[in-house]
């Protein structure tokens, strides 16, 4: 108020010139002096100018009536010209203030007042310095202040005047009622002649209701007292009602009562507040204290608060990418610091960095979470971070005292899922997730800033520990450093680690996998161009089982080198990118089907690499290649080399569309069934399982078939193979070339084709085939065979067996006595045991019709046996065959011949045929009549009767074993009408034969159907 002691006595001066003339004339020389000092006057009247007073009326100061008063009075002690006034009275002044923020409190009075403040003080020390201070007192005085919420008008009575001992003294008292509230207070002040200063201040009903702040009442006294030497105390005691926090673009902050209270000085003092309303409570306890030494002023702050939040009083502390909806923290601290005493005190932010660079503090405490949740429905989060923090030297270090903790019960699904984490992996991490940091070991916490403030860089040094109730650990490790923007944010961060994770049991889909450990030497680095994450070397990964309900089981637990692990992510980008690549010199895997047996499954050095990108609008992009160098399948002979595959995965990384291949591919082991063949096909994901079509060709001939396979979630899987109708000719395509069971196939002709549906598990009832041969013909072991043509259907394939009525052809088999128009009717049975059984057939040989009785091989016995009918065999023909020297006749044979087959013999037992009518024959032989000569005249007639016999009946019997020739009897009654008048004669005649073309004929049909049903069965085992 320098300034209005010094204007105001010049101006008295002037007004004191004036009284030498007129009052007119003192008031234009005030008006004059005002407007001299940047003062718009609207209005100034001396109404009234004697030797000890001066009235002035009409007072209006500033362009926009800033000060107004209707009048002032000044009297003075003994007359005007003494110059200082001893008393002085107000009547209605108003004042207006500006506390909008868009100008100057003051208004256009503003820059005299600054002026003043600033300029140099120059009036002479007086030793009642209080002694030229008149008695002010103010009559309907009132403060007009403009706000953003309207206008508030405050009444002011009281005033201030000297003392006897020399002090000053002042009461105030203020009452408003707008619409920004009311205010009944008073105020009352003592300044002493040392310069011993105290305030009193007491609020006896106040409401506030000023733009978004609503105090419904408030109560309460605040004592401020400074001594001489200008040290402060402070006594205060608050209580609020009804506050209510209401900001245009956030829900409101209800807190139905609070108390706030002060005690102390600088050197030891006390702060207390509460603030509690409808799930919302705010309490803060304070003390601390500043106290000085001839080079030093060191500090100490203890601050205990807890912050309880139903959701609003969270939502004024925003957290990047976090809404907390309800909770509670609650911080206990301790500082101590110390500065130079040279220092000022800050009086803004600029101030602080200078400050730090000198200052040494330190810092331990406790920050504590507990029950928060989160709007994303992540719930029951609590953390303890003990931390202790040390400045010197301009840089801050901060550690822990102890591990810190932090937990959340159940973590939200969406949150994770923006995260890139698979859905098939939320159980393990969605239930009881805590994380720890060391603060012991050999890499505890510490970050270090330096400088203090503003930071400029900062080193990290971090181990984090993560666990679920699902059985997962994890632990981080990071050491780095990094550089700071002037706004604080990174700019810069490398750094060098390793992940670690072990899992007892993780889901994938419908896949567990047991005892999963990962282990990551990491680099990472952080810049202009965003987030890199890469290996640092070769990293671990372990499997011990699988299982669920996914047949896929691990023999051998599996291990993994990762020789590739990178993810980017671009400056203020959501997304990122991946790509992991590992390999493993041996999987030894089976699946276990629900029932039946498993099927062992071995992989060599295979590896796989995923390349993808995640959104979090989007999910996952990925895609999963993998390389095979080698498939093994004992339980089906199966070998396959070379395997590559190419899988997209869907946004939740689970497959849904592969392109594979594979070659060569050999089935049957040491004994390949099939030639090398190559195999490539798609597989693509559908309702709850996957379409898989695989397409087989030679390693460099044609295609051989396709086989359809659909693949259940459940571990069930149905299959449908096409034989590719192969067609056969002597230049091109032979069977040898398809399967090396069919070498002695030669000059191979003619078409097969075929189906076979499968299940797996085995399920014979859903088993089932077809074999198609059309004219197949060819030359094995000598033998020629022409114009096989076969329709099989066979009902199951584990066993194998077949309908009913099977129909086999077979143009000519020729193998010296050529057998022509076979047919069988037959079918394939497993009961008692693997067989098949004839139902009948035929085929003409040696110019007669042949049937084949019903009767069953086995291809598993030592011996089959069938028997052979005919009824139209002639007998000169026969007789051929047996190829007895002399012997011919004429008639047709009828009956059975049993045939027993025994490895490469074929054994007759009892053969019987019978001419159906009387015939003649002849035996005219030299050598018989040669042996029996001399025989007498019986014998004589009767070889006389054979050169031309007469026959009523002739049976022949036939016997051949494993190791002899065939035996033949030929059984005849009848006469020669030329010896003894045609007497009857019965001849027994043993012959000697042979019946090698026929029986060879015979052998080597059998031969080929046998070795077919032996490699049936032998393909299907």
């Amino acid at each position: 108020m320098r300034w209005l002691a010094y204007g105001g006595a010049t101006l008295l001066v002037l007004l004191a010139a004036g009284l030498l003339f007129r009052q007119e004339i003192a008031g234009g020389l005030a008006r004059a002096y005002l407007e001299g000092q940047d003062v718009e006057v609207g209005s100034l009247q001396v109404n009234r100018l004697t030797s000890d007073t001066i009235v002035l009326d009409a007072l209006i100061l500033g362009t926009e009536d800033e000060i107004t008063a209707e009048s002032i009075q000044l009297v003075f002690t003994p007359n005007l010209l003494s110059g200082r006034p001893t008393r002085v009275e107000i009547d209605s002044l108003t004042l207006q203030l500006d506390l909008t923020g868009n100008g100057p409190l003051l208004g256009s009075l503003q820059p005299l007042i600054d002026q003043h403040a600033a300029a140099p003080s120059d009036a002479p020390s007086e030793d009642n310095q209080f002694g030229a201070v008149p008695t002010v007192r103010l009559n309907g005085a009132e403060i007009v202040a403009r706000t953003g919420a309207g206008p508030m008008v405050v009444d002011i009575e009281g005033g201030f005047g000297p003392q006897d001992d020399g002090s000053l003294t002042g009461r105030l008292s203020a009452q408003a009622m707008t619409d920004l509230g009311r205010l009944s207070a008073g105020i009352s002040g003592h300044l002493g002649p040392d310069g011993a200063l105290s305030v009193k201040a007491r609020i006896d009903d106040g409401q506030i209701d000023w733009q978004e702040i609503a105090i419904g009442q408030l109560t309460g006294f605040l004592d401020v007292a400074l001594t001489p030497d200008g040290k402060p105390q402070i006594s205060a005691d608050f209580k609020l009602a009804d506050l209510i926090y209401r900001p245009a673009d956030d829900q409101p902050l209800d807190l139905t009562a609070g108390t706030i209270a002060a005690e102390g000085g600088l050197s030891d003092f006390t702060l207390k507040a509460t603030l509690a309303g409808k799930g919302e409570s705010l309490q803060l306890d304070l003390a601390g204290g500043i106290n000085e030494t001839a080079s030093l002023r060191q500090m100490v702050l203890a601050v205990e608060a807890e912050l309880r939040t139903a959701g609003a009083l969270a939502g004024y502390l925003p957290l990047p990418g976090v809404t907390v909806n309800k909770g509670g923290l609650t911080l206990v601290a301790e500082a101590a610091a110390a500065l130079p005493r040279l220092l000022p005190w800050p009086t803004g932010w600029q101030d602080i960095p200078p400050l730090l660079q000198s200052a040494t503090a330190s810092f331990s405490g406790d920050v504590i979470l507990a029950d928060v949740a989160l709007a994303d429905r992540s719930s029951g989060l609590s953390a303890h971070l003990p931390f202790a923090a040390n400045l010197q030297d301009n840089r801050l270090a901060i550690s822990l005292r102890e591990d810190g903790e932090a937990r959340i019960e159940q973590p939200a699904a969406e949150r994770l899922l923006s995260l890139g984490v698979p859905g098939d992996l939320l159980p393990l991490l969605q239930s009881g997730l805590s994380v720890s940091l060391a603060s012991k070991g050999p890499q505890p916490f510490h970050l270090a800033m330096t400088p203090a403030w503003p930071i400029a860089a900062a080193e990290l040094a971090a181990v984090a520990s993560l666990t679920s109730e699902q059985g997962l650990s994890a632990t981080v490790a990071l050491d780095g450093d990094a550089d700071l923007g002037g706004s604080g944010t990174i700019t810069r961060f490398d750094a060098t680690g390793t992940a670690t994770a072990k899992a007892e049991r993780l889901t994938l889909g419908d896949q567990k996998v047991r005892d999963l450990s990962l282990e990551l030497p990491l680099n990472l680095r952080f810049g202009t161009e965003g987030l890199m994450l890469a290996l640092a070397g070769d990293g671990k990964a372990g499997v011990r089982q699988l299982g669920g309900d996914l047949p896929l089981r691990l023999n051998k637990p599996l291990d993994l080198i990762i020789d590739q692990a990178e993810l980017q992510q671009g400056l203020n980008d959501p997304s990122y990118r991946y790509r992991l690549r590992s390999r493993a010199l041996s999987v030894d895997a089976g699946l276990e089907p629900a029932a039946g047996d498993p099927l062992a499954i071995a992989l060599e050095r295979a590896a796989v690499t995923v390349d993808g990108r995640f959104d979090p609008a989007q999910g996952h992009d990925a895609t999963v290649e993998a390389k095979i160098d080698g498939i093994r399948i004992p339980s089906y002979a199966l070998k396959a080399d070379g395997l590559t595959t190419k899988t997209r995965l869907d946004r939740d990384l689970r497959p849904v569309e592969s392109r594979f291949a594979a070659g060569p591919v050999v089935l049957g082991g040491d004994q390949p069934m099939l030639a090398p063949l190559t195999v490539d096909g798609t597989l693509r994901r559908r309702g709850s399982g996957y379409d898989i079509t695989t397409n087989a060709a030679l390693m460099e001939g044609p295609r051989l078939g396709e086989l359809s396979t659909r693949y259940n979630d459940d571990g069930r899987a149905a299959a449908r193979l096409t034989v590719a109708p192969l067609l056969f000719t002597p230049e091109g395509l032979q069977p040898s070339d398809v399967s090396g069971l069919l070498d002695g196939l030669m000059e191979v002709s003619g078409q097969v084709s075929g189906t076979a549906e499968l299940a797996w598990p085995l399920n014979t009832a859903a088993e089932r085939g077809t074999l198609g041969i059309q004219n197949l013909s060819f030359t094995s072991q000598g033998i020629k065979v022409e114009g096989i043509s076969l329709d099989l259907a066979l009902q199951s394939l584990v066993p194998l067996s077949s309908a009913a009525d099977q129909r086999l052809t077979i143009r000519r088999i020729d193998a010296g006595a050529p057998i022509d128009n076979a047919e069988l009717r037959f079918s394939l049975d497993q009961e008692p045991g693997p067989h098949l059984e004839i139902a009948g057939g035929g085929f003409r040989l040696a110019g007669a019709d042949w049937t084949l009785e019903p009767t069953r091989l086995d291809p598993a016995a030592s011996e089959n046996a069938m028997v052979l009918a005919t009824d139209n065999l002639d007998l000169a023909i026969f007789f051929a065959l047996v190829e007895v020297d002399g012997l011919s006749g004429s008639g047709i044979l009828a009956g059975r011949i049993p045939v027993v087959f025994e490895g490469d013999a074929v054994v007759v037992a009892d053969g019987a045929l019978a001419a159906q009518a009387p015939g003649r024959l002849s035996l005219r032989s030299p050598t018989l009549a040669a042996a029996l000569g001399g025989g007498g005249k019986t014998v004589e007639l009767a070889i006389k009767a054979l050169e031309d016999f007469r026959y009523e009946t002739l049976s022949i019997k036939l016997n051949k074993s494993a190791r002899n020739e065939a035996q033949i009897l030929l059984s005849i009654l009848g006469s020669n009408p030329a010896v003894l008048d045609g007497q009857p004669f019965q001849f027994n005649i043993n012959l000697e034969s042979n019946l090698t073309s026929v029986l060879e004929a015979l052998r080597q049909g059998y031969s080929l159907s046998d070795e077919a049903l032996r490699r049936a069965w032998r393909l299907r085992e």
